[in-house]
């Protein structure tokens, strides 16, 4: 069999009769260039298996059958040509701009997240056509870059490598530079996570959650005061049902830090000041939110709070003592 195969390999010349077609198409001969593609196609596709040469010859083969539909409008034949040419090793590079168009919009109203779709759609954005099917296109690639602290390690490393090449095509996709800057930031790149967060929250100045994560990136940095500007900007950004324990661990470390910024924790705690009267109860205002987004997992700290309260020997008319005695849970 191999022999036989062998032979009409030689009879037929794979390259020459590609060669006749692609020559023919140029020259607007489109029956003509038919035939010689359809000639490849019809003794290499019934094989059962084809090396990576012959298998390269009959991809280029339905290429060359799609120009053809595609010139002649037929749109739905040109579709299925060029998957067919892309499934058999011809590269997406390789097809022309009104392909890609076709495959992009064709791939977006299946919801195709094949590896081939994104191919497709990575050259589809980069056309830019002024079409209703670019935002879809986007969408159904945000939709596969989403990188979060709880993925498994293989998905966010793949997430990543999706948000680069979008990154690559498009450095105004805000989105990227947040999923980056996330999977940066749970993998301890702190430098390249900051980086690529204030990225986005330039591109996209209402995406809360990027205030959140720069709000921790900040505080893992000590720089206090970064930290707290950005994590009251998440809190005023994202709606109050949303993220609940993210908004709790902002509105912990806002409390915390005003607490220790006056001396609270450290027994220390000058009442008699004004100003440390209104952090004070700024910090239990904060702390009460915690509470009340997690009944439980704070109230040790809300306790050690009021116990502050509760342990003030003064009428705050500044008439009176000044200190405060420690009080642990």
């Amino acid at each position: 069999m191999k022999v036989l195969q062998g032979l009409l390999d030689k009879i037929w010349n794979y390259p020459k009769c590609l060669a006749k077609g692609n020559q023919a198409f140029a020259g607007q001969q489109l029956d003509k260039a038919q035939k010689s593609y359809q000639k490849v196609i019809d003794h290499l596709a019934k094989r059962a298996s084809l090396d990576a040469i012959r298998k390269q010859y009959l991809g280029e083969a339905y290429l060359g059958l799609g120009n053809i539909c595609s010139t002649r409008k037929e749109n739905i034949p040109a579709v299925d040509y060029f998957i067919k040419a892309l499934d058999n090793s011809v590269a997406v590079a390789k097809l022309p701009d009104s392909a890609i168009v076709l495959l992009g919009t064709t791939s977006c109203d299946k919801k195709d997240h094949s590896e081939r779709a994104i191919g497709v759609f990575l050259r589809y954005i980069k056309l830019k056509p002024q079409d209703s099917i670019l935002n879809k296109v986007y969408a159904i690639l945000e939709s596969l870059c989403v990188v979060d602290e709880k993925q498994n390690p293989d998905v966010r490393k793949k997430a990543m490598s999706l948000n680069q090449k979008v990154m690559s095509v498009n450095q105004n996709t805000e989105w990227t530079y947040y999923y980056l800057g996330v999977g940066a930031y749970v993998e301890n790149d702190k430098t390249s996570a900051q980086k690529h967060l204030l990225n986005a929250v330039k591109l996209n100045p209402e995406r809360s959650l990027g205030y959140y994560w720069l709000g921790k990136i900040f505080s893992d940095l000590n720089q206090i005061e970064s930290a707290e500007k950005h994590f009251l900007k998440f809190i005023d950004l994202i709606p109050n049902d949303n993220e609940p324990l993210k908004q709790a661990e902002a509105f912990h470390y806002l409390g915390t830090a005003l607490i220790q910024s006056i001396g609270g924790f450290s027994g220390e705690l000058d009442l008699s000041i004004k100003a440390n009267r209104a952090k004070l109860e700024k910090a239990v205002e904060y702390i009460g939110n915690v509470q009340k987004l997690r009944q439980t997992f704070f109230y040790k700290l809300f306790y050690r709070i009021k116990c502050i309260f509760l342990s003030v020997e003064t009428s705050f008319d500044g008439v009176t003592h000044n200190r405060v005695r420690p009080c642990y849970s």
